[in-house]
């Protein structure tokens, strides 16, 4: 039995697909501390955890915005696994958009794309990677508006791919709105990212103990 706020497991991505060019991981890479543009590039694969995170952004002077942020797993055709990305369901103040998010807990060699799909409308305008590589922010510079009717609409969806295939919900999700009048908000939500798999964990205990180990030698000789 799936659970609440679950869309679907392990559904194939045909949406995703269609009409879309064929992954290319290397120039699609973020390395830390680098801001550019986000490339439209599909990312194959089968759906295997889906969640929709309910938000609300005060925005001050009784104003507010709110919508779902869709937090997609998929696991890739290449072995590797996508952390996707998608604001909808946006309603509140007219004029009101979303700014930019953030997601942390990342690590180690990443690939962002946007794939175009039926629902989602609005690019991402840039991407930008921390310097210590833990976070990526996507910026709109127009602004993700409200859904048309309250539902669906939002933006395309963002793709983040690295080769580790564990995952937990231990990761962060900042959504920065702006009101009509330029007053800002943001609310914060926990999302899924990657962990270290149990093999690679172990290794680096290991690898830790030993250090340790020789350090202690070496003090000791001195």
């Amino acid at each position: 039995m799936c659970c609440p706020g679950h869309i679907g497991r392990r559904i194939p991505l045909l949406a995703l697909l269609l009409g879309l060019a064929p992954w290319t991981a290397s120039a699609a890479s973020f390395l830390p501390g680098e801001t550019k543009a986000v490339e439209e590039v599909g990312f194959p694969g089968t759906v295997i955890d889906d969640v929709l995170r309910p938000f609300t952004i005060d925005l001050g002077g009784g104003l507010f915005i709110s919508g779902n942020f869709q937090d997609r797993v998929v696991d890739g055709d290449d072995g590797r696994i996508g952390f996707v990305s998608y604001i909808r369901d946006i309603t509140g103040a007219d004029g009101a958009v979303i700014e930019s998010f953030s997601r942390s807990s990342f690590f180690g060699t990443i690939d962002v794309t946007y794939s175009s799909t039926s629902i989602g409308v609005v690019d991402p305008s840039s991407g930008s990677r921390s310097a210590d590589g833990s976070t990526m922010t996507f910026l709109f510079d127009s602004g993700i508006p409200l859904s048309p009717a309250g539902i669906f609409g939002g933006n395309e969806h963002i793709t983040i791919a690295l080769d580790p295939t564990a995952y937990a919900e231990v990761g962060q999700v900042i959504i920065v709105a702006r009101s009509a009048t330029g007053a800002l908000g943001s609310t914060s939500l926990t999302t899924y990212a990657p962990v270290p798999e149990p093999g690679t964990a172990a290794l680096f205990v290991a690898g830790l103990a030993v250090l340790v180990r020789r350090l202690r030698y070496v003090s000791a000789g001195t």
